[in-house]
């Protein structure tokens, strides 16, 4: 599939099956491929069509070097002083990058559906245009404030590893970062996140996007605002073995959202994996069945 002009960037995009579209967006430093091909066949099973997406500085969507890399401890003060903001670009300028990818594509409306930062940015969708949204499915996300957002320091700590040089170093990094996330309950298939790992390094290698993607979580506002203005069908999803973003991050956006339904999946880290999938396909199709009958009652 080519990649869409979206208006400052352009977004690379995967579109699958036919029928009531949904868009999935991944989070932090990961591209499209990081969604189960078990979760996607699962959606375009039960008859919608797929829209697989690689958010701006990340896979083969437009990579921002002429912004540089930024000073995360000036983004945080900046936020904490209520500044301006000292990010590249923040999570509404990416929200507006799905609203074009819309546009591109010719959707008028779709279902959401956004894991971590990619639960963020389709909050944010949400908030700017609730109008073009049928359904809202948030999972292992918070609604932005530091509280609801930071889990385990150490987690934080295992995410930084040595310099990437080579498909072995990617595979190392990899699988020490999905240790450091996934809980510590499931079980984890290594040579299957291995094997991922390398062909995500030979599609893309990119490691400058992501401490601007960083920036754009840490530089934005809090959604709690608007998520209260949120009129959408809206499922939040959150693992109870989170170490990254906790569980409270989960509780607190359902709270926020009118009429959101919380779904906690035991044992489930910050980390969708093929043993996640089953709760997972079951809550986002809870979601569009509501977006569903609402866009279309009777």
């Amino acid at each position: 599939m080519p990649s869409f002009a979206t208006g400052e960037v352009d977004l690379y995009a995967e579109v699958r099956g036919a029928g009531p579209p949904v868009v999935l967006l991944m989070g932090l430093a990961c591209q499209l491929t990081m969604w189960p091909r078990e979760l996607v066949d699962g959606l375009v099973d039960a008859g919608h069509q797929v829209v697989l997406v690689d958010n701006r500085d990340i896979g083969l969507s437009s990579w921002l070097d002429h912004l540089g890399i930024p000073d995360l401890s000036r983004v945080a003060v900046a936020r904490v002083l209520r500044l301006k903001s000292a990010a590249p670009y923040q999570l509404p300028d990416m929200a507006r990058d799905v609203l074009g990818l819309m546009d591109a594509l010719g959707l008028a409306d779709a279902h959401l559906v956004g894991a971590s930062m990619g639960g963020m940015i389709a909050q944010e969708v949400t908030i700017q245009a609730g109008d073009r949204v049928r359904s809202l499915t948030s999972i292992m996300s918070s609604p932005g404030d530091p509280f609801n957002t930071t889990g385990d320091l150490r987690v934080l700590s295992a995410m930084n590893g040595s310099e990437i040089r080579s498909v072995e170093d990617a595979m190392d990094t990899r699988m020490r970062v999905t240790r450091a996330i996934n809980g510590g309950r499931l079980p984890l298939d290594e040579a299957a996140i291995r094997d991922a790992a390398a062909a995500d390094y030979e599609r893309a290698f990119h490691p400058a996007g992501v401490p601007r993607q960083l920036a754009a979580i840490v530089g934005s506002r809090n959604r709690k605002a608007g998520l209260r203005q949120i009129a959408v069908p809206t499922h939040v999803i959150h693992g109870d073995a989170d170490p990254f973003v906790p569980l409270r991050g989960g509780r607190a956006t359902a709270r926020l959202v009118p009429d959101a339904t919380l779904q906690i999946v035991p044992d489930m880290g910050h980390h969708v994996s093929p043993l996640t999938v089953p709760p997972l396909l079951e809550g986002i199709l809870t979601a569009t069945r509501r977006g569903e009958a609402r866009t279309r009652p009777g």
